[in-house]
């Protein structure tokens, strides 16, 4: 398979997986969960992928094992690793309230 062809095919994944994980968040806000739990428990979620995949690949490379040992980078680029941190939680928390409040086509069309 080409990597242009393969490339496609994983954006259409990727696309399809983001549209139902929009269902599923309405099917939650309709049931009564707030766009903030919902924004934490992905959060959370996110977190425990990442230390997982993280631990795993820790064997495969030296520089995943200095990213386990200094998981916010050399100190050089801590400030800016911390900054875009704050601004993609908040680019969540505002993804999360947008779906919310929208109706779901026009959310995803915002995102």
């Amino acid at each position: 398979m080409k990597e242009e062809t393969y490339g496609v095919l994983v954006l259409i994944l990727s696309n399809l997986s983001e549209s139902v994980a929009g269902v599923f968040f309405k099917f939650s806000i309709n049931s009564g969960v707030t766009s903030n739990q919902n924004a934490f428990f992905r959060s959370t979620f996110q977190l425990v992928w990442v230390c997982f995949a993280m631990s795993i690949n820790s064997s495969k490379s030296d520089s995943s094992v200095l990213l386990l040992k200094q998981p916010f980078g050399p100190p050089s680029h801590r400030k800016l690793v911390v900054l875009r941190g704050i601004c993609g939680g908040l680019a969540l928390q505002l993804y999360y309230y947008t779906l919310a409040v929208l109706p779901l086509g026009d959310g995803n069309t915002l995102f």
